[in-house]
C-alpha cells in the first residue's frame, strides 16, 4: 500500500483579487442619540428663586429679593418657552420669584406700620430726624414687576445717627388722590455728613399718569 501526499491546493479556490489601492467601504454605524436639551435655565430659575424667598422676610437685606425675584421669574419663563425638560423647575422658579417680591413688600409695609405705631404710642421716643435730609436727585424706577424710588438721605449734622429710620413717599393718581405708598427702612448708623442709599418699594394699584411725592422721614 502506497501513500500519496495530498495536494495542499486541492479543494481550495483563490478569492477574488482587488485592484491595488482599493479599500473596503466602512460598515454603516448607528446614528447617535440626540443630546438632551439643556435645562440649565430651569435649574438657575429654581436656585435663584429659593435664595430670593429665603432673604425676603428679613428687613434691609430683603432688598436683594427685588432683584433676584424678577430674575428667577424671567429665567423660568424663558425655560418654559424654550421647551426644556423638567418644566417643573421653571414653573417653581416663576412662583418663587414672584412670591419673594410679595413677601418682601409685605415685610417692609409691616415694619413701617410697626414703627409708626411705636411713634404714636410713645410720643416721647427720640425721633429727631431734622438732620436727615432727602437729596434732590432721587429717581423713580418703573420695572416690570415693581416700582421703586431710589436716592440718598444725607446726615447734615456733625454726629452719627443711630436707630430705625424710615422714609416714605405717596403715590398720587391723576385726580390727586393717594393710591399707594413707597417705603424703606434702615437700622444702620448714618455717619456724620454721610449718606444712606435707600430703595423705597411702592405698594398699591397704579394707573397711567401717576406721580410720586415725598412724604416724610422719621426715626426711633
Amino acid at each position: 500500500m502506497t501513500y500519496e501526499p495530498q495536494n495542499p491546493q486541492q479543494g481550495w479556490a483563490p478569492g477574488p483579487e482587488y485592484p491595488p489601492g482599493q479599500q473596503f467601504a466602512p460598515s454603516p454605524g448607528y446614528p447617535r442619540a440626540a443630546a438632551p436639551k439643556s435645562n440649565g435655565l430651569a435649574i438657575a430659575a429654581l436656585v435663584i428663586g429659593i435664595i430670593a424667598v429665603i432673604l425676603s422676610p428679613f428687613p434691609i437685606i430683603n432688598a436683594v429679593s427685588f432683584v433676584l425675584g424678577p430674575i428667577a421669574a424671567i429665567l423660568g419663563l424663558i425655560a418654559l418657552l424654550t421647551k426644556v425638560p423638567k418644566k417643573g423647575m421653571g414653573i417653581a422658579g416663576i412662583i418663587l420669584g414672584i412670591a419673594s417680591v410679595i413677601v418682601a413688600i409685605v415685610m417692609i409695609v409691616f415694619v413701617t406700620a410697626w414703627l409708626s405705631s411705636l411713634v404714636e404710642e410713645f410720643p416721647n421716643l427720640p425721633q429727631n430726624t431734622a438732620q436727615l435730609v432727602l437729596d434732590e436727585d432721587w429717581t423713580i424706577d418703573r420695572a416690570e414687576f415693581t416700582t421703586t424710588v431710589q436716592g440718598t438721605v444725607t446726615n447734615t449734622s456733625d454726629k452719627d445717627y443711630s436707630g430705625f429710620v424710615t422714609i416714605s413717599f405717596d403715590v398720587i393718581n391723576t385726580s390727586g388722590a393717594t393710591i399707594g405708598t413707597c417705603t424703606d427702612v434702615t437700622t444702620s448708623t448714618i455717619p456724620a455728613k454721610g449718606q444712606w442709599e435707600f430703595m423705597a418699594v411702592c405698594m398699591g394699584g397704579y394707573e397711567d399718569g401717576f406721580t410720586i411725592e415725598f412724604r416724610e422721614i422719621f426715626g426711633i
